[in-house]
């Protein structure tokens, strides 16, 4: 293995941009989000020229750590680092994720608005429509019996935490070793 072909191998406190659990479970990807966080307020009440800066800020954090950001490579399928440019859009992204920037608030939670469930008004403004027809469904029955012992049991889902484990290092690549 070359060190060049070494260098682009994820490492600890590398950020993999991506989507799928192996980027979020990715050590550096959990401290990257933790880093990011830490400054949604800040984000949040910042102009917007400011917000660049504060993403900027953000990617020398994760530099300085010893992080790069890493993009795979659809053609030889290799990790490549991204450019700063890339980095700090991402970034930006990522400060935004669980933000109601109209609303000055951080939510708690992800929700999603479909446009068909509002109306409107001579205002401007927008009201949740009000849904007086059409077919219910119904209600949710209890299982008894034969039926709910063929039901699974369910469990609260572990997050697996997927780290890199370097190949084993052989006697014949070292030179000028001691061995202690």
């Amino acid at each position: 293995m070359s060190l060049e072909e070494s260098s682009t191998m994820p490492e600890e406190n590398d950020v993999l941009l991506g989507r799928g659990g192996a980027t979020n479970n990715h050590y550096g990807n959990c401290a990257y989000r933790s880093i990011v966080a830490g400054y949604r307020t800040e984000y949040l009440a910042a102009r917007k020229k400011d917000k660049v800066v504060i993403a900027r800020k953000i990617v020398e954090l994760v530099h300085r750590n010893g992080g790069r950001f890493l993009a795979r490579d659809d053609v030889s399928d290799a990790w490549t680092e991204a450019p700063d440019k890339r980095a700090v859009s991402k970034t930006s992204q990522t400060l935004r994720e669980g933000l109601d920037v109209r609303n000055n608030v951080i939510r708690t939670k992800k929700s999603v608005r479909h446009s068909s469930d509002f109306v409107g008004s001579d205002e401007g403004s927008r009201k949740r429509a009000k849904i007086s027809s059409g077919k219910l469904s119904p209600a949710i029955v209890s299982l008894s019996g034969e039926n709910a012992r063929d039901m699974p049991d369910l469990h609260e889902e572990v997050e697996t935490m997927l780290r890199y484990q370097p190949s084993p290092i052989d006697r014949s690549h070292m030179k000028n070793v001691c061995e202690i």
